[in-house]
């Protein structure tokens, strides 16, 4: 029971240090999904899955706590940034630099060692699917 509290402790933590609303805060997965959301193995094997109208439409098996954490908090700060770009969206930009960006900020101000996981994967990513930025009046 105590790690079970020091884990939600600690995702509680990060959440509240980038202004995640806590009603969506992960949830100690219990095999009972009551709302929408993220919930996570509190034990070895560690996991996290995503939740929606009690359905499992993800689930991610993890090696260590931290991965796990990583995991989670990436999805989340992912909704973060994808709703800042939207208010800041810049015409002719792919959107997904902005996110890209946003989302590195968020998780590093959450621990370094994330921003840098980060940014591997996010080349692992833009090496398959590079920025495709569209400047007005650009092949007419």
């Amino acid at each position: 029971m105590k790690r079970d509290f020091s884990i939600k402790q600690k995702l509680s933590g990060f959440c509240e240090k980038i202004g995640i609303p806590s009603n969506e805060y992960p949830l100690v997965d219990n095999g009972m999904y009551s709302r929408d959301g993220i919930y996570f193995s509190a034990t070895p094997p560690y996991f996290f899955r995503v939740v929606e109208r009690g359905i499992t439409v993800s689930k991610t098996d993890c090696k260590c706590l931290d991965e796990m954490y990583y995991g989670i908090m990436k999805l989340l700060s992912y909704d973060i940034a994808i709703h800042r770009e939207a208010k800041q969206r810049k015409n002719g930009e792919d959107p997904r630099r902005q996110i890209c960006s946003i989302q590195y900020e968020l998780l590093k101000k959450l621990d370094v060692s994330f921003g840098e996981m980060y940014l591997h994967d996010i080349e692992e990513l833009l090496r398959v699917y590079p920025f495709n930025d569209h400047i007005e009046g650009e092949g007419k």
